[in-house]
């Protein structure tokens, strides 16, 4: 299974928090992967938690189970 974000040095992590904290940002998100899911999930929640879904289901294997389709995930709720 490969990373579904790339992994960030501690340097990197750190140069971003601490530019943010300079700007002021009352919310840091540091690498413009995540940054971009995150604005991804406020925009268009139902859409992301789609591909999310899709994302898990290619990969589960859970101890008898079938992956679930769109449909059970909808019907769940």
């Amino acid at each position: 299974m490969t990373q579904a974000f790339p992994v960030m040095g501690i340097d990197e992590v750190t140069r971003e928090v601490i530019d943010g904290i300079d700007r002021g940002d009352p919310l840091i998100i540091p690498g413009r992967l995540v940054r971009r899911a995150w604005l991804a999930q406020r925009l268009a929640p139902g859409l992301m938690r789609r591909f999310i879904h899709r994302q898990v289901a290619a990969v589960y294997q859970g101890p008898g189970r079938a992956p679930l389709t769109d449909e059970a995930l909808l019907e769940q709720r």
